[in-house]
């Protein structure tokens, strides 16, 4: 990494002893954190970046920002609920942006399947821009390095015996201008936060907002309650769901109506002839678009 030490250590306030490590420069904050995950580093430790030298996406994609431009932050989870049910802790991050995003500045910001985050203007069948993503990684006791720590939290979910750890990393898109924008080479045509709300947005206030708010979502995440609510509220704000798709996945294409997103995180889609069930793919809408 150019750098191997963060330039300052802080608390995050309304969190129970979550540290933030801020960077100047750091080749990625998922590669990092997995790496602290490794050597035995509890939950709580997050990462925030000016710049990321080798950003990543989904898919092995690769994620690049000018410095200062985006908000670049990992955080570092030991969660007590089953592997197969830590998707929900990622819905929980996608639901937790569009909260604090709404709250600080007035957009309603949309989700489209997994874990992006887009931005429509007044016309649903407008195009819309994609404003963040989200890259989770699950490191296991067969990484190797492992070294399991006790979970911070009281007791583990039935059917969940092996630790692990999950880092959940974001690229949010803030201070962008129209010719970054324009020259931009995504999967998905790019937007900017200050593009949106017509002024510079302070990386600072939206990190510490957002960290709260997935705070206040992971603090309960065991109960089922809250993992009720995670799910509906993705639901709610998920942009996907009743539009006509193509979805490129390890299924092969598959083309039809979006209908709903199980409670496994899997896309519903009714290809005419059957009720698909897509676990990883990449969302196309067809159709017109204004």
């Amino acid at each position: 990494m150019s750098k191997a030490d963060p330039e300052l250590t802080s608390p995050i306030p309304g969190t129970d002893g979550w540290e933030v490590e801020w960077f100047d420069e750091i080749e990625s904050t998922n590669t990092y954190l997995a790496l602290r995950a490794t050597q035995g580093q509890p939950e709580g430790l997050v990462a925030v970046a000016n710049y990321q030298s080798a950003g990543r996406g989904r898919l092995s994609r690769s994620w690049e920002a000018t410095k200062e431009s985006s908000l670049l932050t990992s955080f570092l989870l030991r969660p007590t609920l089953a592997l197969s049910e830590c998707h929900l802790i990622v819905m929980g991050m996608s639901v937790a942006i569009t909260r604090t995003v709404s709250e600080l500045y007035g957009v309603n910001l949309k989700i489209k399947w997994p874990n992006d985050i887009v931005h429509r203007e007044v016309s649903s069948n407008a195009r819309f821009a994609k404003l963040a993503g989200i890259l989770s990684e699950v490191v296991t006791p067969r990484d190797p390095g492992f070294e399991g720590l006790a979970n911070t939290k009281d007791q583990s979910v039935s059917g969940s015996n092996e630790s692990y750890a999950l880092v959940i990393g974001i690229g949010l898109n803030l201070n962008w201008t129209k010719d970054q924008l324009a020259g931009a080479k995504f999967s998905s045509p790019p937007g900017a936060l200050s593009e949106i709300i017509g002024g510079r947005v302070d990386r600072k206030e939206i990190f510490y907002s957002l960290a709260r708010k997935f705070y206040e979502i992971y603090a309960d995440i065991d109960s089922q309650e809250q993992l009720n609510r995670v799910l509906e509220e993705y639901r709610s704000k998920c942009d996907t769901i009743g539009r006509q798709i193509s979805v490129d996945s390890i299924q092969g294409n598959i083309q039809g109506q979006a209908l709903d997103v199980a409670t496994d995180g899997r896309l519903l889609v009714d290809t005419g002839a059957c009720i698909a069930r897509v676990s990883i793919g990449d969302v196309m809408e067809l159709g017109p678009q204004e």
